[in-house]
Parts: C-alpha cells; sequence; structure tokens
C-alpha cells in the first residue's frame, strides 16, 4: 500500500479520468465578479450638474415669461369713463367747438383773428404771426366780420348787420387802409396802377407834386440791381434818390428848389432821414420819418434772416453794421427840419428805435420834431392815421410856408 498508486472513490464510481496539472481552469464564484465591479464603480449622484441645469431652465422660463409680459397688450379700459352725456349735455350744456377763423391768402400765408381780438397774419414757412390791426380799431366800429384784400392793403370792415330777409342783410362797410409800401429792398413803388391815396391828395387838393423813386435794391428789375445794396444798406439807394431829385430840381423849373421834403415809413423812414444826413448839397429842406429803423442790430421784420440777407451776421460784418446805424450819424442833421413818427405798439419796428434816435438828437443838442401815438402799431388806424396826415400837412406849412390855393407859376412844392 505504501508504494502502490492511491485511488479516489469518487473517481472510480463516474471513472472521470483525472487530467494534468496543465490542463485545470479555475472557476470563480459568481458574486465575486459583481463585487468586484461594484467597488471599481460606485453608482452617485452629480448633484452640483443638476443645480446648474435646474438654474438655466429656471432662466429660460422667466425669460419666456418676461417676453410673454413685454408683448402682450394692456387690458382695454372701456372707451367712456364717468357719467354718459345725454342729449341736454350735447345741445344745451356743451359749448359749441372752436371753429377755424382764417382765411388763406397766399400758398403760405393766412388771415385770422388772435386771441385779443386783432387781426395777424401767420405765415407758415417761418411760423411767424404779425398783427396788422389790434383790436382797437375793431372794437370802435363795433365790426362782425373783415375781409382782408390779397395785397394786404385793404381790409372790409364789416358793422350793424341786419338781416332782412333769409339770404338778405344791411351793413355798414369801412374799407380801411393798411398801409402804402415802405419802399424796403426787392419792392417796387413806381407803376402804372392808379389808386386813391395819401399822394393823390396831396398832388389833386394841395398842388403838391409827389414822386417815388425805385432806386438799386429795389426789385422786379434784375437781380443784379437788387443785390448792389449788399453789404451797403443806407449808402446806395440813398445816393440814387439824392441823385434823381437833383436831377428834377434842375430839370424842372417849375419846381421850387427850396421846397423839397421826403416822406417815409419803416424801411423808407430809415432811408428819408439817412438822405437828410447825406445831403451836402443841400437839396432836401425837411425829411418825415414815420417808424423808421435806426439800429439794423435790433430790427427783425418777421424773420430774423432780413437783416442778415442784406448785411450779413453781426458778428462778421461789424463794419457793415456800424456804416448802416443812422443814430451814430445823426450829428449831420442839425439845422434841419425834422419829424420823427412812430406807434408805441409797433411789433415790426419797435419804439425803440425812435427813442434811440431821439436820445441820439436830445443829446447832440439838435432840435427836431417829435409824435408818439400811444397803443398803435406799424399799421394805424384810422383815426390816427387822419390824425398823423394832418400834424404832416402843418408841418409842411412850418417848413415851406402856407399852401396856395391856386397854381401859380413859378411856384410849386415837391415832395
Amino acid at each position: 500500500l505504501g508504494g502502490g498508486k492511491r485511488f479516489n472513490k469518487t473517481s472510480e464510481t463516474h471513472k472521470t479520468p483525472i487530467k494534468s496539472p496543465t490542463n485545470r481552469v479555475k472557476i470563480a464564484a459568481p458574486y465575486a465578479y459583481v463585487e468586484e465591479l461594484a467597488v471599481s464603480s460606485p453608482n452617485e449622484r452629480n448633484w452640483r450638474g443638476i443645480f446648474i441645469a435646474l438654474l438655466v431652465i429656471a432662466a429660460v422660463l422667466g425669460l419666456i415669461v418676461f417676453s410673454i409680459v413685454l408683448v402682450s397688450p394692456p387690458e382695454e379700459a372701456p372707451r367712456i369713463k364717468g357719467v354718459k352725456p345725454n342729449l341736454e349735455d350735447i345741445f344745451v350744456k356743451l359749448p359749441p367747438a372752436a371753429r377755424f377763423n382764417g382765411t388763406w391768402i397766399s400758398d403760405n400765408e393766412f388771415i385770422f383773428k388772435d386771441i385779443y381780438g386783432g387781426i395777424s397774419i401767420y405765415n407758415a414757412d417761418n411760423l411767424t404771426t404779425s398783427v396788422i390791426m389790434t383790436n382797437i380799431t375793431l372794437r370802435q366800429y363795433e365790426v362782425v366780420d373783415f375781409q382782408v384784400s390779397n395785397d394786404l392793403k385793404f381790409i372790409l370792415l364789416i358793422s350793424d348787420v341786419i338781416k332782412i330777409y333769409e339770404y338778405t342783410t344791411l351793413a355798414k362797410y369801412y374799407i380801411y387802409e393798411l398801409a402804402t409800401s415802405d419802399a424796403s429792398p426787392s419792392s417796387q413803388t413806381v407803376s402804372s396802377k392808379w389808386e386813391v391815396a395819401w399822394s393823390w391828395y396831396l398832388s389833386n387838393t394841395r398842388n403838391y407834386i409827389v414822386a417815388m423813386i425805385d432806386a438799386r435794391g429795389s426789385g422786379f428789375q434784375g437781380v443784379r440791381m437788387r443785390r448792389e445794396i449788399q453789404r451797403r444798406i443806407g449808402l446806395i439807394e440813398v445816393q440814387d434818390q439824392l441823385a434823381v431829385l437833383t436831377y428834377l430840381r434842375d430839370t424842372f423849373k417849375y419846381i421850387d428848389r427850396e421846397k423839397i421834403c421826403v416822406v417815409g415809413t419803416g424801411y423808407g423812414g430809415y432811408v428819408s432821414a439817412m438822405m437828410l444826413l447825406q445831403d451836402f448839397h443841400q437839396v432836401i429842406n425837411c425829411s418825415v420819418s414815420v417808424s423808421p429803423i435806426t439800429n439794423w442790430r435790433y430790427y427783425s421784420r418777421r424773420d430774423s434772416f432780413y437783416t442778415e440777407k442784406y448785411l450779413g451776421l453781426p458778428s462778421k460784418h461789424p463794419l457793415e453794421y456800424d456804416n448802416a446805424d443812422l443814430t451814430l450819424k445823426a450829428a449831420n442833421m442839425n439845422n434841419r427840419n425834422f419829424f420823427l413818427i412812430y406807434g408805441t405798439a409797433d411789433t415790426r419796428v419797435t419804439s425803440q428805435h425812435a427813442v434811440m434816435l431821439a436820445r441820439t438828437l436830445i443829446d447832440q443838442n439838435i432840435l427836431f420834431q417829435q409824435l408818439a401815438y400811444p397803443d398803435e402799431s406799424y399799421h394805424f388806424n384810422q383815426k390816427a392815421l387822419l390824425h398823423m396826415y394832418k400834424e404832416i400837412d402843418l408841418f409842411f406849412n412850418d417848413s415851406f410856408g402856407p399852401v396856395i390855393d391856386q397854381w401859380v407859376e413859378d411856384t410849386g412844392f415837391f415832395i
């Protein structure tokens, strides 16, 4: 037995051959591999990533809600608030709607009745308003309606309207003359038009000779002639008118050389005063200036560019403004007959111009006549206009002597 072979009982029973050590296979237990996997890859949750994802989702949802609220239309409120109106409110208590009271006179201007009761003109191009008649005149004649001519020279005033039939009425009509031409640059005074005006009255009833002169700078004679006064206002046109007066005086012998006067309004008043100042040959005997422009730095005719159009900017052309300043040359008016007229409520050529000239003449100890019309604008009302013409007539009598009723040879008056 010690040296013999050992037999396994099990092997004998199943008769399974015993393999060599090289052919043996080791089989692990089934649960051993599972335990190794659990140890190598543990099953843990990524809480940080989950939190970031939730934040992104919340931000996106917030943006969506904000966009919906932003683009959503507001809730429509009821169109009628408060108490609904009834028929009594509409036909009894409700005031009538304001109506447009303007009338277009050109493509860019219309006439209307302003809040003060006067008549004004509105320019739609530069959005400016100018008063052409105050409510003083309208209240004086109890005007209920008016019509303005297209050339802005006359206003038809209607008052005391009496209704006879449905379309038949009786009323009083007044034709109110607004103004004559002030001979401003680009304007025209000489024409073949016949009209009943103050000049017609002087030539027919006062034995005066009336002449109107279109000098360089006037309109409708070419661009070159109109631009002659560029940067030389108060010089070129004054020299031209003095030259024409000298020619007329020396050519027509029936003109009295010692009875020549110039009259102007606005820009024409400025030129008439300048003619008296620059008349070194004593051609003119007297001058009447109505609402004259005296300092161009303070003048604005509806638009601020009116002065700059002819003189440029004051900051760039101060010398041109000084040369055109009437107050700086007032010393030459000594021993001359000068009549200054203006309205205190003038908005076109403010009374500041006349007051500055009067102050300068007083400082220079120069005698002159002055007449101020209270509450009158650039265009005087009918009573003030009639009063002014009578005052000018008296000024002519003081300067020239009494008026001769009948025309006498070798005697004449020139205006």
